[in-house]
């Protein structure tokens, strides 16, 4: 048994997946997953296909060698360069005691102007390597020039 996004996948499934892909050399990354799902049978609790699940299954057994997956498509788009304004300047410590700050107030990230403060930060201020972590926990930010205000993206 071999484990990927929660879910295990036997030799036969495996071999099921392998037999799949060599079927047709035509059918795309997303196709494979959705008909891989409805061969495995798996499913979300709203009776949705998981294929997200399995497509990012399907890419990390290929990193892993069990599978050959066909060329992507279409090349990712160039990452555009991210220049630092002074929103996300360096601020002054807190070194108040928490019992002395105002109420905290969170803000979720939804709009496009937040989500690019959001990512501004998340550039400046990151530990290099830590690129998981953020996209999968819940993280608050400090608004620059309101000391109680917070950013949230969940």
């Amino acid at each position: 048994m071999t484990r990927y996004c929660g879910r295990n996948f036997s030799e036969q499934e495996l071999e099921q997946m392998r037999k799949l892909i060599a079927e047709d050399a035509g059918r795309t990354r997303a196709e494979l997953s959705r008909l891989t799902c409805r061969m495995l049978d798996w499913y979300k609790p709203d009776g949705g296909l998981k294929d997200m699940s399995c497509r990012v299954a399907m890419l990390r057994m290929a990193e892993d060698g069990l599978i050959a997956l066909p060329p992507p498509r279409r090349k990712p788009p160039p990452r555009q360069k991210l220049n630092f304004t002074e929103q996300t300047d360096p601020q002054p410590a807190i070194l108040r005691p928490v019992h002395e700050l105002a109420a905290i107030q969170l803000c979720p990230v939804i709009t496009r102007d937040h989500s690019r403060l959001w990512n501004e930060y998340i550039h400046r201020y990151q530990l290099p390597g830590a690129q998981a972590a953020t996209r999968r926990t819940a993280s608050l930010l400090r608004h620059p020039r309101r000391a109680n205000y917070c950013s949230a993206r969940f």
